[in-house]
Order: structure tokens, then C-alpha cells, then sequence
């Protein structure tokens, strides 16, 4: 029995440790198997971590590609890329000195000297100098300014001028032509516009008030406005453009002054009808947008287009322009160069027959300059070519401007180089000259040197009043026909004596053109030391050499036919 209980009993302990080491076993076994398996997952989980880390990787490397490289752009997007980045035109047609010598004048009073030069070189090969001296003076407190000029001969006054202006009366004195100034009230003009006999029609184009003294910084339309017509018109006219008007050139070799780089370009081609479409979308927006029809009143107003004109007017004239140009074939092709990720050159041909290219020759925050050649591409020659450059330094900002029509043999060229002195000392300097060489081989330069110094005690500036001003405004037209008549009187002798003294020799009409553009290039010098804009400057030097050149091509054909000759003309129309 005893025996019994005891094998039992050790079977039980025998049967104990068996399931011990089982369980012993299974777990050992269970947590090797969950080592496995969380070495397992953290394999996957760093799997995942690298997949996740490479898909980053890759979309970082894909918008580096995107944004810094043109891999991946397409040819509308390269387009409009290089068309629009660093814009050295409109950058080299402002100027900051420019804008912080007008505060400086605004802010003080100040005094100024300046002599303006025009030398005129004669057939014989002599030069003549005619010499201007300048004084103005400025009151900030009365807002009265003050300018007097005298043309010399050597040390002899031959002329005596001076200018004043008393808030919105404008007045000049010549004292050999009469003793009082002459002046006119830019004020309620229409009605004076009235009085001396205009029709209605002409006084309804006439403002009330001409805006003379619009700050040059003054700006028609915010800077909110702007962003505003830039987002809305620039999708529309992009929108209108189909894809398969973009596409790339080969690479070429362009020479720009005497360097050489090897570009790729990007060009968009449209003709009348793509043209006339992105009108008539454009036209299409603006007519139902209460936004741009309020611009472009602000615009209009601020303008003085005139009194007859609406936004609605100028936005038919667009659409009007829309349905002209389906009427004849025309194309436009611009196509944008770019060398090493820079534009270097952006050519606009209309119609293949005129061609203008936009050579960017420097662009450095120091300097930068533009060529602008005008080409005629059935002939393959240049009509003419026009360089902006503007250098700043520490002390001064220099702007040029240069234009050459014609070609090597008969040219005609003007350039004009004005320098404009930062503030020191609280005083300005500004040189201005301007240098004509025309078809006739006239040589004409003018220059003009002037000092701006400000003055603690503001200068004594007479006020323009009944008692020492004929203001025009005030009178009759029967009043002003006899008055007017004596001053041409008195202006016809004193200009003959001028004439006289100064041995002005006016011996035929190449003689009329050289002192025509003496005292062109004389206003235009004054006009840039003065704070004349670039944009200014360079309308200004266009509109001397159109005026000229089409004077020398009457001049030309006259000529031809009095001597019945073939009118041929070595002077390129533009």
C-alpha cells in the first residue's frame, strides 16, 4: 500500500518537472519567436523609414530640378521665365537720386548756379561758343521759385531772362523786349480758353488746371492696383496662348559688344487671329470688372486724357483694335535667349520685316546697360541703335543715352551724358551734355554745370501781382490781340540784334538745322541736370532725332526735285 502511495507520488513529481520543462521550453520558445518577430517589424519599420526618407529625398531633388534647373520646365514655362526675370530696362530707367534730390528741394530752401555751354562747329572748321549763366533760388515757406538767365558774349550781357513762379501764376521777363513779366494763372483755364476765342470743341480737350508740378515719385496707381491687373490680365493673356505656340531653338553663338556666349532660346509665335483673341479675352474681363473700370478712371483722371474720354472708351478702342487686326496677315515672334541660367538677349520681330533686339551688355548693381538695335530684317541691316547705360557710385549716378541712325557712311548720332551727385555737405552737383554729329557733319554739344546749395535763411522772391505782371487770364481777347502785337514788335528787333552780336551766320538752311539744334540740345541739358528722368531723357533724345531726321528728309527730296534728280535718300525711315 505504502509502495503504492509512494510510485504514485513520485510519478507526480516526475510528471511536475516534465510540464515544468515543457512550459520552461514553450516559454523560452514564445519569446525567441517574439524576438523574431519584433526584430522582424523594426527591419520593416526602418524599411519603411528609408522608403519614406528616399521619397523626400526625391521630391526635394525634384522641386531642386524644378526651381533652380530648367530639366524639367516646359518651353512656355522657359518663356515666360526669361522674358520676365531681372527686367534691366525698367531698372535703367529709374533713378533713386533722382527722386531723393526732389525731396531735398521740397524739404529746403536753396539757391542754385549753373552755366550752360553750346559749341557749334562752323563749315571752315572753327567753333563757336554761345555761353548761358544761371542763378535760381527757391523759398520753401512762400513756395515761390525763382530762375534768371543771361546770354553772354564774352563778358557782354546780350540777353537778360527770368522766370517766376508764385503757386499757380507762371511768369518770364525778357528785359529788352518789356519791363514787366507776362504771365498766365494756371487756373480755371477753359474759361480762359473762352475768352481768347477757342471753339467749344477745342475747350472741351482743354483741363482746367495742367498738372505742372507732379512730384516725379508720385504714383497714378498703388502698388496694390498694379499687383492686382498683373495677376488678373497676365492669366488671361497666358490662358489665351496655346502650348504649341512656345517652342526652343537651337543653340547659337551671340556676340554682344565683345563678348561671345553660347545661348539657347525659347519663342512664342502668334499671328493676327491668336493676337486678335487675347484682345477680345482681355476686353472681355475688363468690361464686367468694376476693379479695372475704376483703374482705369483713376488712370484717365489722373492723366488729363481729356474730359471726353471713359474707361468704357478706351476699353471699345481695344476691342476695336481686336477686329482690325483680322483684317490683314500679321504675326509676332519673340523669342529670349538665356546663357548659363542669365537672359542675355530678348528679339521682337513684327511681321518679318522690322526687327528689335534687347541686348543686355552689363548687369551688375553698379552698372547696367542696354542695346537696343533696330534691324530690317528683308534688307538684313541696321536702321538704328540705341544704348541705356547707368553706373552708381558712391558720390553720383551717371546716366547715358545714345542713339545712331543710319549706317557707316552717313550717320546721324546723338548722346547725351548726365551725372547726378548724391547729397554732401547739403549740396548737389549735376552735369548734363548732350553731343549731335549729323548728316551735314555738324557738330553741335551743349552742357550744362549746376550747383544746388541749401540756404538756412529763405531768399527774398517777389510776388507775381497786378502791379508788376500782365496776367494774361485778366484780359480781353481785343486787349491781348494789341498787346501781343507790341511785344512781337519789340521781340522781332531785339532777336535781330541777338543775331548780330552773337555773328550768328544764317546762310542757308544746314545753317537753320545747326542752331536748331544747339538750342534743342541746350533745353534738353538744362532739363537733365535739372532731375529730368531717364525715361524722360530717353523720349527726349527720340523725339531730336525724329524731328531732325524728318526735316533732312524733306530737306533731301526738295532738293531732288529742284534738281530733278532720283529721290534717293542715304537716311533710313524708322
Amino acid at each position: 500500500m505504502n509502495q503504492e502511495i509512494g510510485k504514485k507520488r513520485k510519478n507526480k513529481l516526475e510528471n511536475k518537472k516534465i510540464y515544468t520543462n515543457k512550459k520552461i521550453w514553450y516559454n523560452r520558445h514564445k519569446k525567441k519567436e517574439r524576438g523574431k518577430t519584433m526584430k522582424g517589424k523594426k527591419t520593416l519599420l526602418i524599411v519603411v523609414i528609408i522608403v519614406i526618407a528616399l521619397i523626400i529625398m526625391a521630391g526635394g531633388a525634384f522641386a531642386a530640378l524644378y526651381f533652380a534647373t530648367d530639366l524639367l520646365k516646359t518651353n512656355d514655362q522657359l518663356f515666360a521665365k526669361y522674358l520676365f526675370e531681372d527686367n534691366e530696362l525698367s531698372t535703367l530707367l529709374v533713378s533713386e537720386v533722382i527722386q531723393n534730390q526732389e525731396q531735398f528741394k521740397k524739404e529746403n530752401s536753396y539757391s542754385s548756379e549753373g552755366i550752360l555751354k553750346v559749341e557749334m562747329q562752323k563749315k571752315e572748321g572753327q567753333v563757336q561758343t554761345i555761353q548761358m549763366n544761371t542763378n535760381s533760388k527757391h523759398n520753401k515757406d512762400t513756395k515761390r521759385s525763382y530762375t534768371e538767365a543771361v546770354l553772354k558774349d564774352g563778358e557782354e550781357n546780350v540777353l537778360n531772362f527770368s522766370y517766376i513762379n508764385d503757386n499757380d501764376v507762371y511768369g518770364v521777363k525778357f528785359d529788352q523786349i518789356y519791363a514787366n513779366y507776362i504771365g498766365i494763372r494756371n487756373k480755371d483755364l477753359k474759361q480762359f480758353a473762352r475768352t481768347i476765342g477757342l471753339p467749344e470743341e477745342t475747350v472741351n480737350q482743354i483741363p482746367d488746371t495742367i498738372p505742372l508740378e507732379v512730384a516725379k515719385n508720385t504714383e497714378i496707381i498703388t502698388k496694390e492696383e498694379a499687383k492686382y491687373l498683373e495677376d488678373t490680365y497676365y492669366k488671361i493673356i497666358i490662358d489665351s496662348i496655346a502650348k504649341e505656340n512656345y517652342s526652343k531653338t537651337e543653340k547659337v553663338n551671340i556676340k554682344i559688344e565683345d563678348k561671345t556666349y553660347e545661348a539657347s532660346g525659347y519663342k512664342l509665335m502668334l499671328n493676327q487671329n491668336e493676337i486678335s483673341t487675347i484682345l477680345n479675352n482681355v476686353v472681355k474681363k475688363a468690361k464686367d470688372d468694376t476693379q479695372t473700370m475704376n483703374i482705369l478712371e483713376k488712370i484717365i483722371t489722373e492723366l488729363e486724357i481729356g474730359k471726353q474720354t471713359s474707361p468704357e472708351d478706351f476699353v471699345e478702342a481695344l476691342e476695336q483694335l481686336a477686329q482690325n487686326m483680322q483684317k490683314e496677315e500679321f504675326t509676332i515672334e519673340i523669342i529670349v535667349y538665356q546663357s548659363e541660367g542669365k537672359t542675355i538677349r530678348t528679339q521682337l520681330n513684327m511681321n518679318k520685316e522690322i526687327g528689335i533686339m534687347f541686348d543686355i551688355a552689363n548687369n551688375t548693381k553698379e552698372k547696367q546697360k542696354v542695346i537696343i538695335t533696330i534691324e530690317d530684317l528683308k534688307q538684313d541691316v541696321a536702321l538704328a541703335q540705341i544704348n541705356l547705360q547707368k553706373t552708381i557710385s558712391r558720390a553720383e549716378t551717371m546716366h547715358e543715352v545714345s542713339i545712331v541712325v543710319g549706317s557707316k557712311e552717313s550717320s546721324y548720332q546723338i548722346t547725351s551724358n548726365t551725372t547726378l551727385g548724391n547729397i554732401s555737405n547739403n549740396t548737389i552737383h549735376n552735369t548734363s551734355s548732350i553731343t549731335i554729329k549729323d548728316y551735314q557733319n555738324n557738330n553741335i554739344k551743349a552742357s550744362y554745370d549746376k550747383t544746388i546749395k541749401m540756404e538756412t535763411e529763405a531768399p527774398e522772391i517777389q510776388e507775381l501781382k497786378n502791379s508788376n505782371t500782365v496776367i494774361v487770364n485778366n484780359y480781353s481777347k481785343e486787349q491781348l490781340e494789341q498787346f501781343f502785337e507790341g511785344i512781337i514788335e519789340n521781340a522781332s528787333r531785339s532777336l535781330i540784334k541777338v543775331v548780330e552780336q552773337l555773328e550768328l551766320n544764317i546762310a542757308d538752311e544746314n545753317d537753320i538745322m545747326k542752331y536748331m539744334q544747339g538750342a534743342e540740345s541746350a533745353v534738353i541739358t538744362v532739363a537733365n541736370a535739372n532731375g529730368l528722368e531717364p525715361i524722360g531723357n530717353l523720349t527726349a533724345n527720340f523725339l531730336i532725332t525724329a524731328i531732325n531726321q524728318t526735316i533732312y528728309l524733306q530737306m533731301n527730296r526738295f532738293n531732288n526735285i529742284n534738281n530733278n534728280k532720283p529721290q534717293t535718300s542715304l537716311i533710313p525711315q524708322l
